[in-house]
Parts: C-alpha cells; sequence; structure tokens
C-alpha cells in the first residue's frame, strides 16, 4: 500500500442492485459479465456480512453494470458499500458503523468512502477521510480510454520515476471551501496522469473549452470538468462520434441511494 492525500468526489453514474430475501438460497448475479461470481466484490462484500452476523446468507443480489469495469471509478468499490447498507438494514442493523466500516476496509481501500460518498479528504491508505464542504456545482464527461493494468503495477511504475509533480491538495481544498470550481479546477491533478497520454482526449475536446482534463483513480479514465451543461454535453456529443465510451455526469452528495 502508499499513502495518499487526495479528494474523492462522488458523481451520478451508478450501477443498479437488487437485493432480494430468500429462502435460503445465496446468488450473486452479474448479467452481460463473464466475471465469476466468487471474483465479485459485491459477493465478498456479502460473504463478510453474513460471516460477521451469523446469519445464514439467504439473499439474491443481482449487479446491472452502468458504470465501466477496471475503469479507476470506484464502481465496485461503490457496489459493495451499498451491499454492506442494504444487507445490514434488510436484517435489522445487526452491525453498527464501525463494524461497517472495518468490513469495507478489508474489502478495498476505498470502500470507507464509498460507505458515505460525497466529497471528501482521504490520507492514509484510503481510510482515513474527512468531509469537507460539498464541491462547487459543475458538470463531469468521463472518458474510459484504453485498459488498465491492476493498480499494484500502476504504483510500481510510479515508484520507478523521478520528480514526480503531486497534485495541490490544499488549494483544491481552499477552492471548495470558496466554492469556486474554476479556482478548483486549476488544483485538480493526478499523480497517475504520469503515465497516460491524455492528449489525444484534449485534442477532440479543446475546442469546447474544459475547464481541466484530468484522471480517475489510476486510469485509464478522464476527467474534464465544465461550468455549464452546453459545453459538457457538447464535449460528449464530440466524443461519442469519435467513437469513445464516454459518460456524462454531475458531483452527488451520496454514493448510493436506496429506494
Amino acid at each position: 500500500y502508499h499513502l495518499i492525500d487526495s479528494l474523492f468526489q462522488s458523481v451520478t453514474l451508478a450501477d443498479e442492485i437488487k437485493i432480494t430475501k430468500t429462502d435460503g438460497v445465496f446468488k450473486v448475479l452479474m448479467p452481460e459479465t463473464d466475471v465469476p461470481f466468487e471474483e465479485n466484490i459485491v459477493y465478498r462484500a456479502a460473504v463478510r456480512f453474513f460471516e460477521k452476523t451469523e446469519i445464514k446468507p439467504c439473499v439474491t443480489i443481482e449487479i446491472i453494470k452502468n458504470i465501466p469495469m477496471a475503469a479507476g471509478l470506484g464502481g465496485g468499490s461503490c457496489d459493495a458499500a451499498v451491499t454492506l447498507k442494504v444487507l445490514n438494514q434488510m436484517f435489522s442493523y445487526p452491525l453498527n458503523e464501525e463494524q461497517l466500516f472495518e468490513i469495507a476496509l478489508s474489502l478495498g481501500a476505498d470502500v470507507p468512502f464509498a460507505l458515505r460518498g460525497g466529497t471528501m479528504r482521504a490520507m492514509g491508505i484510503g481510510e482515513k477521510l474527512s468531509p469537507v464542504k460539498s464541491m462547487p456545482n459543475g458538470f463531469f464527461v468521463l472518458v474510459k480510454k484504453g485498459v488498465k493494468p491492476a493498480t499494484k503495477e500502476m504504483y510500481a511504475r510510479l515508484d520507478k520515476m523521478e520528480n514526480l509533480k503531486h497534485p495541490d491538495t490544499k488549494g483544491a481544498l481552499d477552492a471548495i471551501e470558496n466554492g469556486n470550481l474554476k479556482q478548483l479546477a486549476k488544483s485538480m491533478d493526478n499523480v497517475f496522469a504520469n503515465l497516460w497520454d491524455l492528449n489525444p482526449i484534449f485534442e477532440m475536446i479543446k475546442s469546447t473549452n474544459p475547464l481541466c482534463l484530468t484522471l480517475s483513480g489510476s486510469g485509464p479514465t478522464a476527467v474534464a470538468v465544465y461550468e455549464n451543461w452546453e459545453d459538457a454535453n457538447k464535449a460528449f456529443e464530440i466524443l461519442k462520434s469519435n467513437g469513445e465510451e464516454c459518460y456524462l455526469c454531475t458531483p452527488a452528495k451520496t454514493s448510493f441511494q436506496i429506494v
């Protein structure tokens, strides 16, 4: 693990998860993917919940993926977090928040954030979370460009590089506190961007004047930030017409909704 100092932000792009009680049957279903259910983080989250509570596994969990996989967007982490929250609610709250947090951290360093979502500063390996003021309103265009090696490999590549420029987290926090999206965009950066070439994406959308173009997680998803919907939608349409896998979304104050 590496120690980080990052800002995490939830967005409105979301998967759909349906959890149903059964008569002693435990299944995790994810149509349209070939990932074995045992390897799914949602399955591991459910198993650890039932082990911790000593409740007999008796649910069917169906996952409809809208967030691209292996994209550096934390989709799996959010799916695991909402699974823990819903199971705890469904079985009359056998676990407290601290116990849920412990299970979340055992699943991955960004799952604890996904239990709450919104805008947070993350330190340590991602488990030391500090809520901050919600980021200013704006629009994100997400572009998944390329295939990412394992995150462990990405960190190994960073370790071999010298004179890395690190993001200005303090400047970003000040901009959020001031409600200034343009100032925030100037401070938005990602050390993993050193490992990706974002120029082809920038060339496609530079006519739309993004406030910034950076990276989500360890990639390969690039994030363009806009102040107004018209420019964001124009960039989205340009990318889409060029055959890129792209998404248009906005900041969110939570990482999931339970209905």
